[in-house]
């Protein structure tokens, strides 16, 4: 997914802010990122509601990889973890350029995680840096 320490002044932004609350444990939510390469913007959107638009200034988003970060705070005692299914990128007029379900175990594609049942879980500590891209 999209790296946004790539732009310069960013400052991030946070979901609780956005949404009014954190996002909920053992809860699916579809998460999608609209990379607009024209204009250089990219829009976090969250269960159909755009909630975030980062203009991304002179950064060039024409090219990339597909990938997840997980950090860890242990001053606030919290790890990201995630469970991914159905990752698909698509070009602006909706033509499928990469897709995976995660159904074959042996077959994540990724540099890190772990697939089960169907899906890839990915946390911190499971690949350098706690980044995961696609191998």
């Amino acid at each position: 997914m999209y790296n946004p320490g790539s732009v310069p002044n960013y400052k991030g932004y946070q979901l609780n802010d956005i949404l009014g609350g954190d996002l909920k444990n053992d809860r699916d939510y579809n998460l999608k990122l609209v990379v607009d390469t024209e204009n250089k913007t990219v829009a976090t959107v969250l269960d159909n509601k755009e909630i975030n638009k980062m203009d991304c200034k002179d950064a060039d988003l024409s090219f990339g990889s597909i990938g997840f970060r997980m950090a860890t705070n242990t001053k606030a005692n919290f790890k990201e973890q995630a469970w991914v299914d159905d990752l698909k990128v698509t070009d602006k007029n909706g033509k499928l350029i990469f897709f995976q379900d995660f159904e074959l175990a042996e077959d994540s594609q990724f540099s890190g995680g772990e697939t089960k049942d169907g899906r890839l879980y990915v946390t911190h500590g499971d690949a350098d840096g706690g980044y995961r891209f696609l191998g």
